[in-house]
């Protein structure tokens, strides 16, 4: 108990210096109040409106986007209706890992409170954590797999100069 209180002591303190040494969020001259940071502010496209993201638009899985994808590249219902199922069938396999994950994170945070830290034990959860979450990335490449092979050579030139122009986040 005595060595938690040193621990969020040293913590609180840390996180009340860095309020108390904290700038202005919009800098000098940029404005009163939160309009100058909603239209844009200081560097403009990093106000609250774009959260950051400037005109690169938001990421995220750009094959469970199915509306987007149809309209994109023209695609037939059976394609559709095919990727909608590909979509809930790997949905259903990332929820499986998360169900089995959850305990583990709640494991290691239990660990890692503990009077005495059991390292070995620490290792062993981390290491089964990682696996887990290899595994579930992996379903999102083998998804990915999946839809792409429901598409034509157009259809695969298209979505290709698409991800390639996201940050390069699914180049080959």
């Amino acid at each position: 108990m005595k060595k938690f209180l040193i621990i969020l002591t040293i913590v609180s303190s840390f996180a009340f210096a860095g309020v108390a040494s904290a700038r202005h969020p919009m800098g000098p001259g940029q404005g009163k109040g939160r309009m100058g940071r909603m239209m844009g502010g200081k560097g403009m496209g990093m106000g609250m409106m774009h959260h950051g993201k400037g005109m690169k638009g938001h990421k995220g899985n750009i094959f469970q986007k199915i509306m987007f994808l149809k309209t994109l590249l023209n695609l037939t219902p059976d394609q559709v209706t095919k990727i909608m199922k590909i979509n809930i069938d790997y949905k259903i396999k990332r929820l499986n890992y998360m169900k089995v994950l959850a305990p583990l994170k709640i494991e290691l945070k239990k660990l890692a409170m503990a009077d005495t830290l059991d390292i070995k034990k620490i290792q062993q959860t981390l290491t089964k954590i990682s696996s887990y979450k290899i595994n579930k990335k992996l379903l999102r490449y083998q998804e990915q797999k999946a839809i792409m092979d429901l598409f034509t050579p157009e259809q695969k030139l298209k979505i290709q100069w698409i991800l390639s122009m996201r940050g390069g986040h699914h180049k080959k």
